[in-house]
């Protein structure tokens, strides 16, 4: 059985409501802030952050000569296992702080009562543009006073790397798997399992080609009535479709932009907020 794909304004609709009704989960990946502008650019998306990697890392000439292939293969990772911590920290300031939202993107955050948020982002866009408090691994997050809804950044926080020396948290440096399957890691994990199991799900700016969340979803027992949703701007390929389907998702919106979903999405939300709010005063 293959997903059912929808448009934007059934998708919106849809989504909307479970919103409304507090039973959806947003799970925000990279599309959500690439090219925003940033302190001293703007936020890359993965590829083009490999890039920056390899641009770095020529100013390490002998490192270069010595093995050009790790660095084609793995740029990032060999940038953090090489560059000062002062570089380090001037790449993570520079391009994933002072992040510049556009207001359709600060209203789905804020117009919507999301309960919290899980995002792979380890910008600091969201909890700045949004009264939301970050959540990091490597951190018993339970004994956290929280006062804001929680973000838990799957992968970490870049301001948190570049000012504090102890701070473990970007996942670039260990890897993801390593990282989300840590000991200390162990309540991100129960929330994100719990969160499969009991509550619909929408991903946005993300396609879901992370293996170990995969693994979390089938690990969850998941209520298989939930709508599982991925907002996409193509139809996927049959073998992206499959492992849409091993992530459990069920329905994709489709679009040909990604702004006309946000906005939809707000729109209809409002609308029914509206329509709720009138009905219980009559």
């Amino acid at each position: 059985m293959g997903i059912k794909i929808v448009d934007v304004q059934e998708g919106s609709a849809m989504a909307a409501r479970l919103a409304l009704e507090k039973k959806l989960i947003p799970f925000i990946g990279s599309g959500f802030t690439a090219y925003c502008k940033s302190r001293q650019g703007y936020c890359p998306t993965v590829e083009q952050l490999k890039e920056i990697s390899r641009n770095l890392l020529i100013k390490f000439n002998d490192y270069l000569l010595e093995d050009i292939n790790e660095i084609k293969t793995h740029p990032i990772r060999t940038f953090f296992d090489i560059a000062p911590r002062s570089d380090v920290k001037t790449f993570f300031l520079d391009y994933f702080t002072e992040i510049e939202l556009e207001q359709y993107k600060m209203d789905f955050l804020n117009v919507i009562d999301w309960p919290r948020v899980y995002t792979f982002n380890i910008d600091n866009a969201i909890e700045t543009h949004g009264n939301f408090q970050a959540l990091l691994p490597y951190t018993n997050y339970k004994d956290y006073v929280i006062s804001r809804r929680p973000v838990y950044k799957l992968y970490g926080d870049a301001y948190s790397e570049a000012v504090f020396d102890d701070c473990e948290g970007v996942s670039f440096r260990n890897g993801y798997v390593k990282n989300l399957t840590a000991k200390k890691n162990a309540d991100f994990v129960e929330s994100i399992g719990n969160d499969f199991a009991s509550n619909n799900i929408i991903y946005v700016g993300t396609r879901i080609t992370q293996k170990h969340i995969r693994d979390i979803y089938q690990k969850s027992k998941p209520v298989q009535s939930l709508q599982r949703i991925i907002v996409l701007d193509t139809v996927p390929t049959p073998e992206e479709e499959e492992g849409l389907l091993v992530a459990g998702v069920n329905l994709i919106i489709l679009v040909k932009e990604y702004k006309p979903f946000y906005t939809t999405f707000v729109d209809c939300y409002r609308k029914m907020a509206a329509n709720r709010n009138s009905s219980e005063s009559a």
